[in-house]
């Protein structure tokens, strides 16, 4: 049965975004107590038609008593797995911003990033300098990178081609893109994803139609760190998440 407990939530804030081309590119409450997630037309209020999807697999909702994010899994076959652990039938489980939901097995599941599971906004960011790469030996002839840009509320130029009017990139802290982008390159070394699909679904830079591909003629516009850090990566190594005034960046190097 669904949870007695789950409620509205008070605003709109919860996102998660589908990480696979496949299926609805963005998961909201949009006034709804819960979120029915499953292959489903009938039983699920969000329907997934991804092969290892149960019919009713999980149940996303919002618990009125601590304004917490909660997801059960409705006794799948596949399993539902927050950040790679497999989490127990029927027992509501807390949801953060920056997790990773997958509903069903590796392959021919869906794949899940939340965005924000907050109700309330947070207060300052409290994240300091991101890791450094490593320096690696210079390729010679020019230089091309793959770049993924996550905005956050408070840069200069808080919207973007994926999010127009900046509702998501205003609600995100410094802290929260961080996190995010943390979680993404995680995935992309897990090979649950990969880079190009991830300039593709969740970059903020105009640079996500060509799958994030920049030359060093287009550095001019960035700022210093970016082509320093850029410059230190060898051939084929992507850098760990970085900010600047701009948002927060990772690189891969392609030459």
């Amino acid at each position: 049965g669904m949870p007695g407990w789950a409620v509205a939530p008070p605003n709109d804030e919860f996102q998660m975004t589908n990480m696979l081309s496949e299926g609805p590119k963005t998961i909201r409450f949009d006034g709804r107590p819960y979120l029915v997630l499953g292959r489903s037309n009938t039983d699920a209020n969000c329907t997934l038609s991804y092969p290892t999807c149960s019919r009713v697999h999980a149940i996303i909702a919002y618990k009125k008593d601590d304004g917490k994010v909660y997801i059960m899994d409705k006794s799948s076959a596949h399993g539902t797995y927050l950040n790679g652990k497999r989490i127990s039938p029927e027992e509501p489980t807390r949801l953060q911003g920056g997790d990773q939901v997958r509903l069903g097995a590796k392959d021919g599941g869906a794949l899940f990033h939340v965005e924000s599971a907050s109700s309330s906004k947070r207060g300052r960011d409290t994240v300091g300098d991101t890791e450094k790469p490593v320096k690696k030996e210079k390729a010679d002839g020019p230089m091309k990178v793959k770049h993924v840009l996550l905005k956050f509320s408070g840069v200069a130029d808080p919207v973007s081609d994926r999010d127009p009017k900046g509702k998501e990139i205003k609600a995100r802290s410094k802290a929260d893109a961080i996190r995010l982008m943390k979680g993404y390159l995680r995935d992309v070394k897990h090979g649950e994803i990969t880079f190009d699909q991830l300039t593709a679904r969740v970059s903020d830079s105009q640079s996500y139609k060509v799958f994030g591909e920049m030359t060093t003629d287009e550095f001019a516009n960035m700022p210093s760190s970016f082509k320093r850090i850029a410059e230190k990566l060898a051939v084929g190594s992507r850098s760990e998440a970085f900010d600047t005034e701009m948002g927060v960046h990772a690189l891969l190097r392609i030459s």
